[in-house]
This record gives structure tokens, C-alpha cells and sequence, in this order.
């Protein structure tokens, strides 16, 4: 027969896609947060810069850059340590740059090197943060 919807099941139908349009937004909101403070951007361009120096370095080169975008982003974000920001895996041939607390951009290296010494110097007054590390053929 002919039945039409009782209320109940309208407003049960109405009440799941008001919670999905809902969950929507949140994400959307966040989405836009993340870029809007362009923490994303910057550490896709320092992964892959340093990924660049990383493949086209020989060994027992010692690298040294100016990172102060970086930790001006890393603090505005609130992430928890400066020493975060760069973190080197030699054993997967990866570098990871993290500038939010909950998310990091890890790239990896095809250069057959291992990443020694990582140190990070930071001089407040001329506003240059030096990150450098050395090169050194993989150790087996």
C-alpha cells in the first residue's frame, strides 16, 4: 500500500545528514586552519630543499643553512622543541620537518650517505637559526 514517512523516520533521516554536513565542516575548518598559517607549505619546501642538498651532497661535505622561517612558524605553532623541526631517519634514508605539533612532512633521500651530527645554532640577534650537519658515506 501507499504509506507515507512517519515523522519519525524524516527527522532520523534529517538528524544523520545534519551530523555528516556537520562532521564536513570541522574538517573543512581544520583543512583551512592548517593552511592558512602556511606551517604545511613551508615544511613541504624545506623537505624537499633539503632532500635536494641531501641527493646532490658527496661524502664528508658538512651542510649548513639558515632555517629562521622555520623556527619562526615551528614557534607560532607551538611546537615543543626546536629540535624537532629537522629529524633525520639514516636507516630508511628519510628527513622529516616538522612546524605544527600534529603533523610533519617526511621525504626521503636516494643518495646513499648517512646524516651525522645534526646541530642547531641559534643566534638571536642577528636572526640567523643555522642548521648543519655532516655527510658521511653509509656505514653498512
Amino acid at each position: 500500500m501507499n504509506k507515507k514517512a512517519g515523522t519519525g523516520e524524516t527527522l532520523k533521516d534529517n538528524l544523520i545528514y545534519l551530523i555528516l554536513l556537520v562532521i564536513f565542516f570541522i574538517i573543512m575548518f581544520f583543512f583551512v586552519l592548517s593552511k592558512a598559517n602556511s606551517a604545511s607549505l613551508w615544511s613541504d619546501y624545506y623537505a624537499k630543499e633539503l632532500t635536494k642538498v641531501i641527493n646532490n651532497a658527496k661524502p664528508n661535505d658538512e651542510v649548513t643553512l639558515n632555517f629562521h622561517k622555520a623556527t619562526e612558524i615551528a614557534q607560532k605553532n607551538s611546537v615543543p622543541s626546536i629540535s624537532e623541526i629537522f629529524t633525520f631517519d639514516n636507516s630508511q634514508n628519510k628527513l622529516c620537518v616538522k612546524l605544527s605539533p600534529s603533523r610533519q612532512t617526511c621525504r626521503f633521500y636516494f643518495n646513499n650517505v648517512d646524516i651525522t651530527s645534526p646541530e642547531i645554532r641559534i643566534d638571536i640577534s642577528s636572526e640567523k637559526n643555522l642548521l648543519s650537519f655532516q655527510i658521511k658515506e653509509k656505514t653498512k
